[in-house]
Order: structure tokens, then C-alpha cells, then sequence
């Protein structure tokens, strides 16, 4: 068995970190906006951008870019490990990974389309939009989920390096000279 060594363990840590600040900013991003956009899509999309927002530093390429990292390095660092917490490590990151891809492939994309393609109808800003919206709260649920579960897997991780660093009944770090009874005065 390869033990979770504390370079395993701190890369989890360092990941769980990562996808708590970056699923944290998708809720709080949620609560602040999809009210808005939900209750009227085509004047959302359509709004101008206002020179505060144009102004300010989007967070998102930089903690997206650090989960990525911390999950390509995750998904290196457990790779060869056996033991106990591979399973929920591994369910964890890879899930992550997938939806990373998808963050990629489909949610980006559709609102670079919305926000710059003056093209679209009223009809397909609503369609799209509401299903952005939908697919992105699913995606909110299921990360807020993975933290729990990955938290499930540092915990067994930790007990495994625990139980690996005990000596084991029996061998010569275990065994101690007996203590003099005399030895108390």
C-alpha cells in the first residue's frame, strides 16, 4: 500500500481550498444575480455594461485557473495511491475535473454568446438564459455536495496515516521496557 503521505494529504487540503472559493463565489454570484436575470432574461442580457464593471478585476479566469492546478494535481498525486480514502478522493476530483470541462465547453461559451451575439431573439436569450440558469444552480448543488464528500475522504485519509504512523501490537516501536515500580519515589 502507498500511504497517504502529508504531500497527498496537503495537495487535498490545498484542492478542497480551492474548490471552496471557487464554488463559494458561484453561490454567492447565483443569490446576487440570478433573481435579476431570472424575472427579466432580455433586458439582463441587454442592459449596458457600466463603467464600474468595466473597471473591475472578474475573479473567475484566476480561481478557475487555480482548482484546475490543484485538481490536475490532485488527480496526479492519488493516481498511484491504495488505500483508504482513494475512492472518495478520486469520485471527488474527477468530478471536479468533469465539471471544469463543462465549465469550459458549455458555460463560458453560452455567455459569451449571450453577451456579445446582438443577433439572438427575445425567445432564444429567454431559452438560453433560463437553461444557463437551471444547469448552473445543478452545478452549484453538486459542488457544495462534492466538498462534503471530499471532506468524507480527507477524514479517511487522515485516519489511515494515523493508523500507518501507530505501531503496530507487537513490533519493536511498540514493545517498552517495564516501568520500576520504585521508580515513582
Amino acid at each position: 500500500m502507498i500511504m497517504p503521505t502529508r504531500i497527498r494529504i496537503s495537495l487535498f487540503i490545498a484542492f478542497l481550498v480551492a474548490l471552496g472559493i471557487w464554488s463559494g463565489s458561484g453561490v454567492y454570484d447565483t443569490i446576487r444575480g440570478h433573481p435579476g436575470w431570472w424575472s427579466d432574461p432580455v433586458a439582463w442580457v441587454r442592459a449596458p455594461v457600466s463603467p464600474q464593471d468595466m473597471l473591475s478585476l472578474n475573479p473567475w479566469p484566476f480561481t478557475t485557473m487555480l482548482l484546475a492546478l490543484c485538481t490536475l494535481a490532485g488527480l496526479a498525486a492519488f493516481a498511484r495511491y491504495r488505500g483508504p480514502g482513494k475512492r472518495e478522493v478520486m469520485v471527488v476530483l474527477g468530478s471536479v475535473f468533469v465539471i471544469l470541462v463543462a465549465t469550459g465547453v458549455y458555460f463560458v461559451p453560452t455567455l459569451v454568446r449571450l453577451g456579445n451575439h446582438p443577433a439572438l431573439t427575445d425567445a432564444q436569450i429567454t431559452a438560453m438564459s433560463y437553461r444557463w440558469m437551471q444547469l448552473n444552480i445543478l452545478r452549484n448543488v453538486v459542488l457544495q455536495a462534492l466538498i462534503v464528500y471530499g471532506m468524507v475522504g480527507l477524514m479517511r485519509l487522515a485516519q489511515a496515516r494515523v493508523a500507518v504512523a501507530a505501531p503496530v501490537a507487537g513490533s519493536p516501536a511498540s514493545v517498552r521496557p517495564p516501568v520500576a515500580a520504585h521508580a515513582q519515589a
